[in-house]
């Protein structure tokens, strides 16, 4: 329980100084990511984790003590309704969390393994990830989470992992809440009743998948670029996208490009941030034992040899798109959206969600089209789990769609 206690605690501290030095944001997100992003940098250059964790807190309290809390920014209309819808979910998700051990083969297998692995070793290029302690599969998958629950393990004393469950279940309510101000207030509270997020044994609140914070991370760095809003917090959620998993980095550079088009001359505040992420991950991957299956660019060099791949698996994603018992009729809600802004001849709005869901949709087809795993093994283990980085963009079409045409 001192772990969960801690999650509820030192994150949404950490990131509400870090929302008042940014100009905003939601704290419990911004807490996990700067924890694990810290501490990854640090501990490549062999600073003790214990401190550096003490230090972040102390930090924290200092800024919030230190710098005057800002104006607010225009209220988000919403109902008590609404809330209750978005938060009840969640608070059930907590309970169930808090005494339902961790069954999910990834979250046991290569996720919080990786976790203790940090925790004990107090190193993310230790023994663990150079080999030394027996198969490491997955050896390159990116950390920051991973450290992010290590914090916790060390914090609490307790390398169980029911230390960490309710870390997920914060990030998806951290999200629904966030995403009210940009979606509206009832579309935003589908994000913790859709299965796929909520009960899903795969990539859903009560496993240890990192799908919702790749989702969540991809999501805020979205409504910072659809809302013209904050390039210097749009780089922050990116370095954290870098760092979560292996398909931030292909979303991150998508979203990249289309801050080009939209900031031009703003876009440099956002860079130093996922560049340091980048550097970060680099100079990781470069120390650690590679166990991972050939990289997805050397094997795009196959793509011309495996068309004939292209339209089962463009068709078997679209099929889980579909599937009512993980997604209901959600995907059907923002096909409905995009028809309706097309008729309104808003391709303002259509533009950049569109972009971004078609271009990473893209990049997964590829994968499948090229990997070496059956195709329907691989669609059945991973789709359900990609569309759920696309629901940001998906809800702003809805949200759009359902407020009246302006006049």
């Amino acid at each position: 329980m001192t772990g969960a206690i801690i999650t509820a605690i030192a994150f949404p501290l950490i990131g509400a100084a870090v929302a008042r030095l940014a100009g905003g944001g939601p704290r419990f997100l911004l807490g996990v990511g700067t924890t694990g992003f810290v501490l990854y940098a640090t501990m490549l250059l062999r600073l003790p984790m214990l401190p550096v964790m003490i230090v972040l807190l102390l930090a924290a309290i200092a800024v919030l003590a230190s710098f005057p809390r800002r104006a607010p920014r225009e209220s988000v209309q919403t109902s008590a309704a609404a809330t209750v819808v978005t938060i009840a979910p969640v608070v059930f998700l907590l309970f169930a969390s808090a005494i339902i051990p961790l069954r999910d083969y990834d979250g046991r297998a290569f996720w919080v393994l990786k976790a203790k692995a940090i925790a004990n070793e107090r190193m993310v290029d230790g023994p663990f990830f150079r080999g030394e302690h027996g198969p490491n599969p997955k050896n390159e998958y990116p950390l920051l989470v991973p450290i992010a629950n290590a914090a916790v393990m060390v914090a609490g004393g307790s390398s169980d992992d029911l230390a960490i469950r309710w870390m997920y279940v914060l990030a998806l309510g951290s999200f629904a809440l966030h995403a009210r101000r940009y979606v509206g207030a009832w579309p935003a509270a589908l994000i913790p009743w859709l299965p796929q997020f909520a009960i899903s044994p795969e990539g859903g609140a009560l496993s240890a998948y990192n799908d919702i914070f790749l989702a969540a991370f991809a999501g805020c760095a979205f409504f910072e670029l659809v809302e013209r809003a904050s390039p210097f917090r749009f780089g922050v959620w990116l370095s954290f996208l870098v760092l979560t998993k292996n398909e931030g980095l292909p979303f991150a550079v998508l979203l990249l490009a289309a801050a080009v088009v939209i900031w031009r001359r703003r876009l440099p505040a956002a860079l130093p941030a996922f560049g340091a992420a980048l550097c970060t991950l680099l100079a990781w991957r470069s120390r650690v034992e590679p166990t991972d299956d050939d990289p997805l660019i050397l094997l795009l060099s196959t793509l011309p040899e495996r068309t004939e791949r292209l339209l089962p698996a463009i068709n078997g994603y679209l099929a889980y798109a579909g599937d009512l018992e993980q997604w209901g009729l959600f995907w059907i809600a923002v096909a409905l959206a995009v028809i309706l802004l097309a008729m309104r001849r808003d391709w303002r709005t259509l533009a950049v969600p569109l972009i971004l869901m078609i271009g990473m949709s893209a990049v997964y087809i590829a994968a499948y089209m090229v990997t070496t795993w059956q195709l329907q093994d691989h669609l059945a283990a991973s789709a359900d789990r990609l569309l759920m980085h696309l629901v940001a963009p998906a809800l702003y079409l809805i949200g759009s769609a359902a407020r009246p045409r302006a006049g």
